[in-house]
């Protein structure tokens, strides 16, 4: 293969390993292995609506679990799916435990105001003032608030 062709196809690999692997773990995290319980951090699926095709998309993502809000992030910035649906509709599903909960996301990214919703709880602002400078590095991070107490 030629250096050219393997670069065009690099984002195809790399969407291909993440929907291989996506469709591997998610039986097991619907039945809630993996979740946040003893440990806060864990791996959760989620459910976004697709920004084009709006149909359910899960995924399954790092999240910390503090006060019944999840704090989830990528490192893959513009490039995740997942993150680009959410951002365009940020009513979510997770399975935690192996319970779906409705969330509503609310979200940060690089060359954005850092601003906290002042109705997360303190533990969930403590975490993000220590994250949220990352963004900077590239990250997006986007909080999980149960649906009932969205800010």
């Amino acid at each position: 293969m030629a250096y050219h062709e393997y670069v065009q196809s690099a984002p195809n690999l790399e969407r291909d390993f993440y929907r291989t692997l996506n469709a591997a773990l998610e039986p097991w995290l619907l039945a809630g292995a993996g979740s946040p319980g003893l440990l806060p951090v864990g791996i959760v699926l989620i459910e976004t609506t697709g920004r084009l095709s709006d149909q359910p998309r899960r995924s399954p993502v790092a999240a910390q679990l503090i006060e019944g809000h999840l704090i989830v992030s990528t490192v893959r910035g513009s490039r995740s799916q997942w993150m680009r649906n959410l951002q365009a509709a940020p009513a979510v599903r997770a399975w935690i435990s192996g319970e779906p909960r409705d969330f509503s996301a609310t979200f940060w990214q690089p060359a954005q105001p850092m601003d906290v919703p002042l109705s997360f709880p303190d533990s969930v602002r403590a975490v993000l003032s220590a994250v949220l400078p990352l963004t900077a590095l590239g990250l997006t991070v986007a909080v999980l608030a149960p649906a009932s107490a969205a800010p």
